[in-house]
């Protein structure tokens, strides 16, 4: 069961410390619409951080996620009448639309936990001819400029001995940024596939996830992992003054100059793909 179905997964802290998505990639999207999409789905949800988005440029929108917890929070927050929120996965998904009724499907950030050939199956049925299918996400970040701070930090997100071995299933699709899992030419056509790493900032790519935060921040932000909430289940005595964020932040702080209230500029890998329906 992925960790996001938890009664007690934290969903108002997952969309406090997640990064947002830029104007420019959706304005991206939505170049390739000659009108206003009528309906648009956004699959794997979340609080509907993405999903608003999408619904502030459409006639209709719907997000679905698999988590009770997350759906409910969307919809408290929700002040957009042409949006609304369901529970279901990506099987659902496939049974809930007509075919050729759909204009848009959006994934962010968790395409990863689907059963994707038969996503991409489904996404085919359900969306309109020349509808388009957007899938997206990010990992990897990189603390610009200080690459000690940036090594342990993927030591403990990545490393088995640490929170790598708590990680759902599905992350494992991801640890090639979908490149054994794109789009197929088959069903979909004008397919682009794009990479930009975390290396360098770049101000020319579309979908650039930066933040610029303090220390102390983004360092919270390890707490909004479904490894971190699979590691904690695992260790109930723990605290938040002797967890593994705790003993990360402890080892980044004897091992750099950096401090809690050091402002950072952290950037994270990103990956999107399109292809519009046949």
């Amino acid at each position: 069961m992925s960790t996001y179905l938890k009664a007690n997964y934290g969903a108002s802290r997952y969309r406090s410390l997640r990064p947002e998505y830029p104007p420019k990639f959706y304005d991206f999207i939505f170049e390739h619409f000659s009108e206003k999409p009528k309906l648009a789905v956004d699959v794997g949800c979340g609080t509907g951080q993405a999903t608003v988005e999408v619904a502030k440029r459409v006639v209709e929108a719907i997000g679905m996620d698999h988590s009770k917890a997350m759906v409910e929070l969307a919809t408290d927050m929700n002040q957009l009448p042409n949006l609304s929120f369901r529970v279901g996965d990506d099987h659902a998904f496939a049974t809930e639309f007509a075919p050729d009724s759909v204009d848009l499907v959006t994934v962010a950030e968790a395409a990863h936990y689907f059963d994707l050939e038969n996503f991409y199956k489904a996404a085919h049925t359900i969306l309109k001819p020349n509808g388009l299918l957007v899938i997206w996400g990010y990992r990897n970040d990189v603390i610009q400029g200080e690459p000690e701070a940036t090594k342990i930090v993927a030591k403990y997100c990545y490393d088995p001995a640490y929170l790598g071995r708590y990680y759902d299933e599905g992350l494992k699709k991801f640890d090639k940024f979908y490149a054994d899992y794109k789009i197929p030419n088959d069903l979909f056509r004008d397919v682009l596939y794009h990479q930009n790493p975390a290396t360098t900032l770049s101000d020319d790519e579309l979908l650039e996830l930066r933040r610029t935060t303090s220390l102390r921040d983004y360092l919270a932000y390890f707490r909004s992992f479904s490894s971190y909430q699979n590691w904690f289940d695992d260790h109930s005595d723990a605290t938040p003054e002797n967890d593994i964020i705790a003993q990360m932040t402890q080892e980044i702080l004897s091992s750099t100059d950096l401090t809690l209230d050091s402002e950072i500029t952290i950037k994270w890998h990103t990956v999107y793909m399109l292809g519009k329906n046949k």
